[in-house]
Parts: C-alpha cells; sequence; structure tokens
C-alpha cells in the first residue's frame, strides 16, 4: 500500500500565520511557507508574510513586483547553492469567511495567482495554505485560550484572547503545472531526543 502525501505545519509556522492574520485584522492575509518535501511529507517549519502588500476584505496581492522579485531570486540561489535545505515551497492565505461561501477553497483567481508565483520561484508544485477565518468580537474580556482540532484532511485552531477570537480552518493543497489536489494537514509532533 502507498503512502499518501501529506502536509505536516510546525508550531512556529502555525504561530506566524495566526500573527499575519492578527496583524491584518478584517483584510486577506499572505505570505511564504518556508519548508523542504521528505518522501512523502511536506515539511512546513516557518511562514513569512509578505512586507509590501495591498490586501483587503476580499482579495490581497504583492504591491512592489521589483520587491518581490528580489526575495523570489535570493531564494532561487540559496537553493540552488545547496546552503540551506529548507526554501520557498508555497505560500498561505487566507480567506475571510462570507456566509455565503464554502468555508475552505483554492478558487481559480488563487490558482492562477499562485502558479504564476511558481513560475517565478522555477518550481514544478507547491504547497497552498488556506485559512478559513471566522473572527468574533466579544463584549468582556476572554480568558485566552487555543483548542486544536485535527480533522480528516484539515487543522482547525480556535483562538480566544481579550476582546477577540478566531475560529481557523486550515487546509493544505499540492498545486501543480495542470493539477490541484487536496492534501491532508496535520500539526507537527516536535520529538525531543535526551542526552545522556
Amino acid at each position: 500500500m502507498e503512502l499518501e502525501e501529506i502536509v505536516e505545519i510546525s508550531g512556529s509556522c502555525l504561530y506566524n500565520i495566526l500573527r499575519s492574520i492578527a496583524e491584518k485584522g478584517r483584510d486577506e492575509a499572505i505570505g511564504d511557507i518556508i519548508g523542504r518535501k521528505y518522501k512523502k511529507k511536506y515539511i512546513l517549519i516557518n511562514a513569512f508574510p509578505w512586507q509590501k502588500t495591498e490586501s483587503n476584505r476580499i482579495s490581497v496581492c504583492h504591491e512592489d513586483d521589483n520587491a518581490r522579485k528580489r526575495v523570489i531570486q535570493m531564494d532561487i540561489e540559496m537553493r540552488d547553492s545547496g546552503i540551506f535545505n529548507h526554501y520557498i515551497i508555497g505560500q498561505y492565505h487566507s480567506h475571510i469567511f462570507n456566509s455565503n461561501e464554502e468555508r475552505v477553497y483554492l478558487n481559480l483567481e488563487d490558482i492562477d495567482f499562485f502558479r504564476t508565483q511558481m513560475q517565478w520561484l522555477k518550481l514544478s508544485e507547491s504547497i497552498q495554505i488556506v485559512c478559513s477565518i471566522k473572527i468574533k468580537k466579544y463584549a468582556r474580556r476572554q480568558k485566552p485560550q487555543e483548542i486544536i482540532r485535527q480533522y480528516l484532511k484539515k487543522l482547525r485552531i480556535i483562538h480566544r484572547g481579550n476582546n477577540i477570537g478566531y475560529d481557523i480552518i486550515f487546509a493544505a493543497y499540492k498545486l501543480e503545472r495542470d493539477k490541484v489536489r487536496e492534501l491532508p494537514i496535520r500539526k507537527r509532533r516536535i520529538r525531543v531526543v535526551a542526552r545522556k
């Protein structure tokens, strides 16, 4: 039986995506995913929000192509040199939940946009993380709380703190030149090795 491909996302990667979402408020967030492929696993170790973006409630894009291309050129050079074994393997972006649409999806505009990023990065495939966000404001201050739920293919994080709460569903997609498919996403467990 052949193993299924899977996306494993580290705590630091999740945390940086959450920070990016909180910073954007009710606007969409976007950034690069740093990681690598190991056998059938895509291991995501970190996320970096794009610095120069133009976003609103329904779309987000980079506003400075030259700045974006400088980052991409540096990533390609480091990947080709073999200095690092982690590099940009995709992007994350958020969708603010609207009650008359699916909760998590990668739409045709997203696919076209991220295929352009793949061409710029000289990748034959990329991992796209879509974050569907419900934001709730509370009248009273909430006790800080974080709940992580694992579903068959999705990961859900409910974060409450102060007067605001986020209910975020993460979905992972493998984007290739001619096809797209959803992959299961899991929070990566860190193994601690005791030294003698």
